[in-house]
């Protein structure tokens, strides 16, 4: 026997024995009120919906969070890259750091994920090796609490690039 026959089996004899016999009719009517809720599925997929729910706009608000720092990732480390190919051609070291800021701040302006006035970056030279290091502030960006608090706070993303100077 089922577990809800059982229980409703169970219910209709507790009915029967502790009650007198005019109410046996209503033991009998709720009995089968009983039976018909518990063998009911009607409400199961939105039970079964309420469920599931959190977890998937979890995954989905994940995956865009992913998405865009991953783009946002990729657009400084394409910009730090073009900055220091530009930049490589300056005569000396004052123009090659002018260079690699106008390209920087002329660049900019077409990803559209990076905001200029957040962004800051450093032109270092090592013997004949060049590095643009480029920062972007990512600490007013909506990150959802749970998602901080699983990886923690993301503040500041940096990518460099490195080209040897002719």
């Amino acid at each position: 026997m089922p577990p809800t026959d059982a229980v409703s089996s169970v219910y209709s004899r507790v009915c029967s024995f502790r009650l007198r016999l005019p109410f046996q009719h209503v033991c009998r009517r709720l009995s089968d009120r009983v039976r018909v809720f518990l063998h009911s599925r009607s409400g199961a997929a939105a039970v079964e919906f309420a469920l599931v729910l959190p977890a998937i706009l979890l995954l989905v608000f994940g995956a865009a969070y992913l998405g865009i720092y991953i783009g946002l990732a990729h657009s400084l480390q394409q910009l730090s890259a073009d900055a220091s190919r530009y930049a490589m051609v300056g005569l000396d070291r004052d123009e090659r750091r002018t260079l690699a800021g106008d390209a920087i701040t002329r660049a900019a302006e077409a990803y559209p994920m990076i905001e200029a006035d957040r962004l800051s970056y450093r032109v270092e030279e090592a013997d004949r090796w060049l590095t643009v290091r480029i920062a972007y502030d990512v600490s007013a960006s909506a990150l959802p609490p749970i998602v901080s608090r699983s990886i923690g706070r993301i503040d500041s993303l940096e990518r460099s690039a490195t080209v040897m100077l002719p």
